[in-house]
């Protein structure tokens, strides 16, 4: 038995756009999870899948994108953020995480994320591409 749902759906022109679909397999005392990425390039007639090390995802284009566990049954800290530049094709580790949450990069550098780890939540941003994050103290204003 298995179910499965999309997230994530980004489509950055009339012929380019991708989601990612997370995939619960239910087997005896057991349920485990597989995630993948479907991307077109024509427009939605023809999909490619590759597989997505998480849900979670964000793209600033049709090429580069970083995804992070975010509500993937069995995950587990450290959380992986990984760096794709080939549309999701190849995926690399750019830091194992103690937290983990939701992204938004806005170039190849820049990015935040509201991070989740023991119950705490805070806002953080990175301006190396994930390397390293700092915490933001938002100031509410009157």
């Amino acid at each position: 038995d298995a179910g499965c749902g999309t997230y994530d759906m980004r489509l950055f022109d009339p012929q380019h756009g991708l989601m990612s679909v997370s995939c619960l397999l239910l087997g005896v005392n057991v349920i485990t999870s597989t995630q993948y990425i479907y991307t077109t390039a024509d427009g939605g007639q023809n999909w490619t899948s590759n597989p997505s090390p998480a849900r979670g995802l964000t793209f600033i284009n049709p090429q580069m994108g970083w995804a992070l566990p975010s509500g993937e049954i069995n995950s587990q800290a450290p959380y992986a953020l990984s760096l794709t530049q080939d549309g999701g094709a190849t995926w690399t580790t750019v830091k194992q995480l103690a937290w983990t949450g939701d992204l938004n990069f806005v170039d190849a550098n820049t990015g935040w994320a509201v991070a989740m780890a023991d119950g705490a939540t805070s806002l953080v941003s990175t301006t190396d591409g994930g390397k390293t994050w700092r915490a933001i103290s938002p100031k509410v204003g009157p």
